[in-house]
């Protein structure tokens, strides 16, 4: 197991720290990334909050606390729906997704 200096995103948001855009936008990729990755194995991580991403000292997030993830039997969908807002920044467009 990798160890990751910089604690969890949790510990740093109680801390009262704050994150610049640049490191948010850097984070949100690796977020996504990470997820994606676990969708190609069929994987559901199913408990991903603040405490379970874990900040290391070189930039980038790490993905932990797997005991509620579980392995599917079937494809997930790897396209993307038609249906999600392009303006990630209208917060009404988000309530109209479907599964």
């Amino acid at each position: 197991m990798e160890y990751c200096s910089g604690g969890t995103l949790a510990k740093y948001i109680e801390n009262g720290q704050t994150l610049s855009e640049d490191k948010i936008h850097k984070y949100f990729l690796d977020l996504s990334e990470g997820l994606k990755y676990l969708r190609s194995k069929n994987i559901l991580h199913r408990d991903l909050k603040p405490h379970n991403i874990l900040l290391s000292d070189i930039n980038t997030i790490k993905l932990a606390d797997f005991g509620l993830a579980k392995r599917v039997l079937y494809n997930i969908p790897q396209n993307i729906p038609n249906n999600i807002p392009n303006n990630a920044n209208n917060a009404n467009n988000a309530n109209n997704i479907t599964n």
